[in-house]
């Protein structure tokens, strides 16, 4: 098994939809908030990813739903505990 902290960052390729739920979840707060992108990649500490996006994350329904491509994020190794 493989440690991996709820604090590291994960890094992510963001769709359109993805893009449009992070400024609605800081918009709720009164935030002006857009998810920068470098590269096509974004990054957020997991357990911000998963409190943002976790309701969006189920299984492979459709293209048109996804909030990051294909339901795929990465990890830097040297993170892994």
């Amino acid at each position: 098994m493989i440690k991996f902290n709820m604090n590291n960052y994960v890094w992510f390729e963001p769709t359109e939809l993805g893009l449009q739920v992070f400024v609605d979840y800081y918009k709720e707060f009164g935030f002006d908030h857009k998810l920068e992108v470098v590269n096509g990649k974004a990054c957020l500490q997991f357990h911000n990813f998963i409190h943002i996006y976790g309701d969006y994350i189920t299984s492979y329904i459709c293209k048109a739903k996804e909030v990051f491509k294909h339901y795929e994020f990465y990890i830097d190794e040297e993170k892994l505990l």
